[in-house]
C-alpha cells in the first residue's frame, strides 16, 4: 500500500514553516506555495444527512477527494445528494478546512464555510460547526451544511477490502459467582473485510477461568462490522465459536457489542455473553 500523500506533504509543510519563521520581511517561499501543486487523496464511504423532519438520508459508496495545502485541507464531495428529494446529484468542494496535526491525526474543523457548486458559491449550505478527524487510514468528519445536520465516515480507497489488525489487552471473565477472572496481555486478531462490512475475531491462548485446564485460540467468526464515526461498530448475536478444531456450542456468543477506534486511540473494545459468562475484552493496536 502507497504511503499517504498528504502525510509527506504535512512534514514537507513544517519544514516550511521552521524555515519561514527565521526570516524577516519577504519569504521566497510565499510564491512557491501559491504555485505549489499539492497531493490529494481519496476516500470512499457513507454520508448520513439528517432531514430534520426524523428521518435520515443515506448514500453510501461517496467518493471524497482530500487535498492538503499549507494548514488545510480541501475536501471535493463527488456525486452526492443531500435528500430523496434532490433532482440531481452534485460535486461540492468544501475549501480552506483547517487542518492541526495531533499524535499523527489531523484535526480537521471548519466554520462559515461557503462551500463550491454548479460553478459557483452554494451559499444556501454554508457549512458550519464542522468537526473531524483524517488520518492515514481513514476520515470522519460532522457538520452543519446549511440547516441540515451532516455526518460522513469513509476509508482510504488504497486500502485493501480484507485487512488483518492484531491487539494486546485485558481480558475479563465474570465467574457468576462474585469474582472476575482476569487475563492480561491477551493478543486478539482481527479479520475485517470492509466490503462485506463483517468481522473475525481470534482470540489467542485464552483461557476463561482458574479451573480451565488449558488455554486455547478461539475464533468469533461473521461479526457485522460496518463503518462508523471513527472506526467501526461490531455486533454479534447467537454466534457459535470455533475452538480446538471444531464448534464450541457451549460457548455461543450473543449479546455481542462492541467498537474499534482507528484514530488517536487506536484500539478495540467489546463485550458478549460467552455460554453464560458475561465477558469483555480492552486492547490498543500493535504491530504485527
Amino acid at each position: 500500500m502507497k504511503k499517504i500523500a498528504f502525510f509527506a506533504a504535512a512534514v514537507l509543510m513544517l519544514s516550511l514553516t521552521a524555515c519561514s519563521s527565521d526570516k524577516d520581511g519577504f519569504d521566497e517561499t510565499d510564491e512557491e506555495e501559491d504555485n505549489q501543486e499539492w497531493p490529494m487523496d481519496t476516500y470512499r464511504g457513507t454520508l448520513i444527512v439528517d432531514q430534520n423532519d426524523g428521518t435520515v438520508y443515506t448514500q453510501k459508496n461517496v467518493v471524497l477527494h482530500v487535498t492538503m495545502q499549507q494548514g488545510s485541507v480541501e475536501i471535493e464531495m463527488k456525486n452526492v445528494g443531500f435528500s430523496d428529494r434532490m433532482p440531481v446529484k452534485l460535486d461540492m468542494t468544501i475549501q480552506d478546512v483547517t487542518a492541526k496535526e495531533n499524535d499523527g491525526v489531523f484535526d480537521i474543523s471548519g466554520d462559515g464555510l461557503i462551500p463550491y457548486a454548479l460553478g459557483g458559491e452554494f451559499e444556501e449550505y454554508t457549512i458550519t460547526a464542522m468537526q473531524g478527524e483524517l488520518c492515514e487510514r481513514r476520515i470522519d468528519f460532522q457538520m452543519m451544511c446549511g440547516p441540515y445536520p451532516l455526518a460522513f465516515t469513509g476509508i482510504h480507497e488504497d486500502l485493501p477490502v480484507k485487512t488483518e489488525i492484531s491487539y494486546m489487552g485485558t481480558l475479563r471473565v465474570d465467574q457468576n459467582d462474585g469474582t472476575v477472572y482476569t487475563q492480561e496481555d491477551v493478543r486478539i486478531e482481527v479479520s475485517l473485510d470492509s466490503q462485506a462490512d463483517q468481522a473475525d475475531i481470534l482470540m489467542n491462548g485464552v483461557s476463561f477461568s482458574d479451573r480451565m485446564p488449558i488455554k486455547l485460540n478461539m475464533t468469533i467468526p461473521g461479526l457485522s462490522a460496518p463503518a462508523a464515526y471513527g472506526g467501526y461498530r461490531l455486533t454479534g448475536e447467537n454466534i457459535i465459536p470455533h475452538a480446538l478444531g471444531g464448534e464450541y456450542e457451549m460457548y455461543t456468543i450473543t449479546g455481542f457489542t462492541g467498537n474499534i477506534s482507528e484514530l488517536k486511540e487506536a484500539g478495540i473494545q467489546f463485550e458478549m455473553m460467552c455460554g453464560t459468562y458475561p465477558t469483555s475484552f480492552t486492547g490498543k493496536r500493535i504491530d504485527k
